[in-house]
């Protein structure tokens, strides 16, 4: 035999000694009730012992009620109409924000105008109420504005800055029950109260095509008018109601809470509409 063949046989002798080797080591493992793959080696088993409890590792925990979260959402907003006007517009609910300030420039108009109120404002009364889509939580600062935040998630949120310029569900609810007279009461209310926050484009398109026509032909006519005779006059006392044919008129004495002989007397005239909608007219004397 030629050493050739001899290396061949060697080294076919050694494969065939290592094959039945792994074959031997995979039946034991088999037998063990083993997988094949348990020849490697495993992780040694970790043993956790429980840590006892002593003064120093105790677990509290932080329980937050509704005024808390009330204050936080009022802090957070405030810090943005300070510090993030872009956000604190961003913020908004959709249709509040479209029909109260239009575009961006109007909203940092009622930033500047109210800087000082800004900055004190504090948490003064608050109410919680479960929505449709989420909590509601309704604030109200020490001035008597309104923040209402609707959350849709822990710390994200819509927020609507009073209660007039959109129909709150709460105000169709009340609407819907009220009588005629109160139903008038309440489009006056929310008339006057969109002058006094000088929403006037809301406040323009309320009024009825006819009047619009023989009086306030446009809206800068109709802003020069009730700035002189309406704007300030933040009290309403409804006095006498008549109703002529599909026409409600309500005589009412206007005051304003800072100067008791700043008052006005004007007979509203309200058609009502569909759902909450009307149409309001007054004399011009």
């Amino acid at each position: 035999m030629n050493t050739k063949l001899l290396k061949r046989c060697i080294i076919i002798l050694i494969i065939a000694i290592i094959l039945i080797c792994v074959l031997l080591l995979v039946l034991i493992n088999i037998a063990n009730n083993k997988k094949p793959d348990s020849i490697f080696k495993q992780p040694d088993e970790i043993h956790y012992d429980a840590i006892k409890y002593n003064k120093y590792n105790e677990i509290s925990y932080a329980y937050i009620n509704d005024q808390q979260i009330c204050n936080i959402y009022l802090m957070d907003y405030k810090s943005n109409m300070i510090n993030n006007i872009e956000e604190a517009y961003r913020e908004l609910d959709k249709e509040y924000r479209e029909k109260r300030f239009e575009n961006i420039e109007k909203f940092k108009e009622y930033i500047a105008k109210n800087e000082e109120r800004i900055y004190s404002i504090k948490l003064a009364r608050f109410q919680v109420r479960q929505g449709e889509n989420g909590k509601k939580y309704i604030c109200i600062d020490q001035y008597g504005n309104y923040y209402i935040f609707i959350e849709t998630a822990i710390m994200q949120y819509s927020v609507i800055l009073d209660t007039f310029t959109i129909d709150l569900p709460e105000y169709v609810e009340k609407y819907n029950k009220s009588k005629p007279n109160e139903k008038v009461a309440l489009c006056i209310d929310k008339f006057i109260k969109n002058v006094n926050a000088q929403n006037y484009t809301l406040a323009y398109s309320m009024l009825a095509e006819s009047f619009k026509n023989n009086y306030f032909k446009n809206q800068e006519s109709f802003e020069n008018y009730v700035k002189q005779n309406f704007l300030g006059k933040e009290q309403i006392e409804f006095v006498q109601f008549q109703n002529e044919k599909d026409i409600y008129v309500y005589k009412v004495r206007l005051n304003s809470s800072q100067n008791s002989e700043n008052k006005l007397e004007k007979n509203f005239n309200i058609k009502l509409g569909e759902g909450t909608n009307f149409e309001i007219s007054f004399n011009m004397q």
